[in-house]
């Protein structure tokens, strides 16, 4: 296609994000198609971005070339959007895994240096704010210098020349000549002679050297994240060469909160975060200082004093800012900067001038140092709940409920802080309020089945537009009520130290005696018999043991364990866990016996106590050890909501909101993320068409190669759940099979029913819908652990590991285009039934729009599948033309509709499927 022909597209009113997208990927070594194309991307709505942020990183990533507009693109993405250089990140870190067996590569080059430049957007605190050749490079201080470059500087002089008769045409002529002019520095895609190493260099909070800006001319700078324990990626300093074949998975950025922090409350402090940005910077101005032989007296902090002030306070700030709401419930706050005051109104104009830059220079040094604060406990956080997975997996399947609530117990300690979760949070550019995370309820989180792993299902209270850091009133308000409150707390603290539960300092006192009981850590059983406790299992007793376990358990993983003593602490580690174990069931037992009233609730310790609502439907999902994941799914959502709402120290603030996630660990989830944007693509087009199927879409947060958070699906239970529940209970007639029919029955009434028929409509819509993503997708392993029903009777799938062109160990059994068995038609009134015609004529209305369609579905296939890692792809270039052929295009709507009718009497009762089964229930015990 001519260049004037695709500019009538590109200015046509069909132009739209899709067409952007399409075309960046078929023209990517055009180096002008591509300027033009991301500077229109810019113009698009930031959550259509997100939308196709996968596609635009891995064709970044696996398709080097002359252009660095898609470089520059997502740069601007990522200082323009905290969560997008959230998700870049996690991206770019996966990535560079994936290619860290090939570190000479240009793809690892690029990889390497957009995720440098992407932390240092993260990590801005840490760059050299004071370095002139930064200050003038452009828009962003990391910008490269202009280099020598012929070509861009042929297009740069012509832009010039071409000012004289078209003056609108010397800017974006000339914004192409000087990004293309960096690039000579910036990226080389055909020389790995000046390839670096993979380092890993570890700091700490009172390390005395801070990266080195030596050999600036070649290198771009990353500054680091200001953790306790952390490391990075270096590009000048290769101490520590990754091995090419190396296996060990690794984090270039930040690790998890250390112990000691966690047990202290001091994992998300932005105090103690401030102090050692301060420090950090004194000492780069001191450095400086030497090295330019000028005097200290003449440079200008650009800290507030408040921060100053704040760093070196000896009163705990282990929590982020908040908001006045909040400030009237709230445990521990932290303190947050402030504008210095005038010192007087009748200073010279002079004077005034130079306070007024100084003002100008400590709201941008603060705004940078709120968001740097939150990107580090964002990370931080992420990571202690992968963490928190990991350890699960070393410990007895018996007592994983009792750590996992002993973790979060000791995480919970740490919150509220600075924290969102990026794809829950709708904050953007534009409305920069993002919710905050205030608390994680132990006792409702439960780890789920699994063979291997431990991945485990959470509750996360959260506050909706309660963050905010580019706002200056907004936060200085919050910073004025959070001194008034840590006042109070000192008054509090000197004159008693005994609890209440009516006030919000009752639960800063509680807090802090928490923190002092906790302090002294040490490596010994746990004593359950000590005079100097209460007798009673209260919440907070139960908490502060549990929390203990959790420090000790942690201390005495292998990694932290000297070869000689492994025997002694794998017994005490033994002994830990049954001290453990014995303390749950007791405090089971109790809840049993003595009822709510007991206080060793759902409340987990954390300011709820007796005031928690259970009832014995509670309690016995509590007990049961068998299952317990299917139980707490059971529990309806909104009464969930309700009875934690209740319990919560925050519940009664009118932004209050309850999140489900699911962490898991050991798992790469970029291949569920891709199945859910296909889906969620197939979900769009069937709404814009008008055709009445339905599939759900849920969010899966990709944060390594290997760990990651998904979204529960509220109110559902899996197929296999049902039906072993269904036996346990006796619902099945002497020696014959409980199927899903009888299910709809017993919960819809008898088939003629209001309930039953609207039960059967919500089923027929979804299965068509489904249906045609498993044909079209060929998504595999669908045994009845990964089908979900919910309160509605829709089907929902899940687990999406194995699709397009890979099988679960690539025995082939399911040959049916889509899982249609007895039971499914049954439901639908059998084959001559009219919800059976109804759902064939669904099925094809819904092959035909997504067929019409089909070349946004094959484009995002297409992008990711050049030099993809993921098990979806291992067919190589046949994974896209078996894909098209799928979508028959070659059929006229006729023939298509009678192809639809063929794959529905393919699939019917198919042999197969029920082989599948029987394989699933003899080998997994799945029904």
């Amino acid at each position: 296609m001519s260049n004037a022909l695709l500019l009538r597209l590109f200015t046509s009113e069909f132009f739209n994000s899709w067409i952007a997208v399409s075309y960046l990927f078929r023209y990517s070594d055009n180096v002008g198609i591509q300027h033009y194309l991301c500077n229109e991307l810019k113009g698009f709505p930031i959550s259509e971005i997100e939308f196709f942020l996968p596609q635009l990183i891995h064709l970044l990533i696996t398709k080097p070339s002359e252009s660095v507009a898609l470089e520059c693109f997502l740069i601007e993405m990522c200082e323009n959007s905290t969560h997008i250089a959230l998700m870049s990140l996690w991206y770019l870190q996966a990535y560079l895994a994936d290619l860290s067996t090939n570190p000479a590569s240009p793809s690892f080059n690029l990889c390497k240096r957009l995720l440098n430049r992407s932390q240092a957007i993260v990590f801005s605190e840490d760059s050299d704010e004071d370095d002139d050749e930064e200050e003038d490079a452009g828009p962003s201080r990391y910008t490269e210098k202009v280099r020598e470059h012929a070509l861009p500087a042929l297009v740069g002089m012509g832009a010039m020349l071409l000012g004289i008769g078209q003056p609108l045409m010397t800017k974006p002529a000339g914004r192409i000549a000087i990004a293309q002019g960096r690039r000579n520095r910036n990226l080389s895609i055909t020389s790995s002679s000046n390839t670096t190493a993979l380092t890993r260099r570890n700091t700490t909070e009172d390390a005395t050297s801070s990266p080195s800006a030596a050999n600036g001319k070649d290198q771009l700078k990353a500054p680091l994240p200001s953790s306790t324990h952390s490391s990075y990626i270096s590009t000048s300093q290769p101490d520590l060469p990754l091995p090419h074949h190396s296996k060990k998975k690794f984090n270039p950025f930040t690790s998890s909160p250390s112990l000691e922090d966690l047990h202290r409350g001091k994992a998300f402090s932005v105090g103690r975060y401030i102090k050692n940005a301060h420090h950090k910077l004194n000492r780069k101005m001191m450095m400086n200082e030497v090295r330019k032989s000028k005097s200290s007296s003449n440079s200008l902090s650009v800290f507030d004093p408040a921060l100053t002030a704040l760093g070196q306070s000896s009163v705990p700030t282990n929590t982020a800012p908040l908001s006045p709401a909040l400030s009237q419930c709230s445990a521990d706050m932290d303190i947050v900067v402030t504008l210095d005051e005038q010192d007087s109104s009748d200073q010279e104009h002079q004077k005034q001038q130079q306070k007024e830059e100084q003002r100008k220079q400590k709201r941008k040094s603060r705004q940078s140092l709120l968001r740097s604060n939150y990107f580090r406990s964002e990370m931080q956080f992420v990571l202690a709940l992968v963490d928190i997975a990991t350890r699960l997996v070393m410990v007895p399947k018996e007592a994983r409920m009792s750590a996992l609530h002993a973790e979060l117990t000791l995480l919970n300690h740490n919150l509220p802080a600075e924290i969102c979760l990026p794809l829950w949070c709708p904050a953007t550019a534009e409305k920069p309020h993002h919710h905050r995370v205030v608390r994680i309820s132990p006792s409702d989180a439960v780890v789920l089945n699994s063979a291997e792993r431990a991945p485990y299902l959470l509750m996360i209270e959260v506050l909706d537009d309660e963050m905010n850091f580019e706002n200056d009133d907004y936060n200085s308000a919050l910073y004025r009520a959070a001194r008034r409150k840590h006042a109070n707390r000192k008054s509090i603290m000197s004159t008693s130290s005994s609890t209440t539960t009516t006030s919000s300092v009752s639960m800063v006192t509680e807090n802090e005696d928490d923190k002092r009981s906790i302090a002294p850590v040490k490596v010994t059983v746990l004593n359950t018999n000590d005079s100097s406790r209460r007798n009673s299992r209260s919440a907070d007793d139960y908490a502060e043991r549990m929390r203990t376990a959790a420090v000790m358990l942690a201390q005495l993983q292998p990694p932290n364990t000297a070869a000689p003593y492994k025997q002694n602490t794998e017994q005490i580690r033994q002994r830990i866990i049954k001290e453990m174990i014995a303390l749950e069931e007791q405090r089971m037992q109790k809840m049993k016996t003595e009822g709510v009233s007991s206080g060793v609730g759902g409340g987990g310790g954390e300011g709820a106590g007796g005031d928690m609502l259970e009832d014995e439907q509670r309690i016995a999902w509590v007990v049961n050890k068998e299952d317990p994941s299917a139980a707490v799914l059971s529990e309806d959502w909104e009464t969930k909501k309700a009875r934690l709402r209740q319990a919560s120290p925050y519940g009664h603030l009118p932004n209050w909101r309850l999140m489900s996630v699911i962490v898991k660990q050991g798992a790469d989830l970029r291949q569920e993320q891709f199945a859910i944007q296909l889906i969620r693509e197939m979900q769009r087009i069937w709404e814009d068409t008008g055709v009445d199927v339905w599939v759900k879409y849920f969010r899966v947060l990709v944060t390594s190669d290997s760990s990651g958070l998904i979204e529960t699906l509220k109110n559902t239970i899996s197929i296999h759940s049902i039906k072993k529940d269904a036996y346990t209970r006796g619902w099945n007639e002497q020696g014959a099979v409980f199927t899903l029919y009888d299910y709809f029955e017993k919960l819809w009434g008898p088939p003629d029913s209001d309930d039953f028929i609207k039960a059967q409509d919500a089923f027929m819509r979804s299965l068509a819908g489904y249906s045609i993503a498993c044909y079209v997708l060929q998504i595999k392993d669908r045994h009845n652990g990964n089908l979900l029903i919910d309160e509605a009777g829709h089907l929902i799938h899940i687990d999406f590991g194995f699709m397009l062109s890979n099988s679960p160990g690539s025995v082939g059994f399911e040959m049916a285009p889509f899982k249609l068995p007895q039971e499914y038609i049954d439901i639908l009134g059998g084959v001559h039934g009219e919800k059976f015609a109804e759902y064939k004529a669904l099925m094809k209305a819904a092959f035909l729009a997504v067929r019409k369609h089909s070349e946004n579905i094959l484009l995002l296939t297409e992008m990711m599948s050049k030099d993809s890692k993921l098990p979806c792809f291992q067919n190589g270039d046949l994974t896209v033309p078996q894909l098209r052929d799928r979508f028959q295009l070659q059929l006229t709507e006729p023939q298509a509709e009678e192809f639809v009718d063929k794959l529905i009497m393919s699939s019917c009762c198919n042999v197969f499927t029920r082989l599948y089964d029987t394989f699933q229930y003899y080998s997994q015990g799945i029904l």
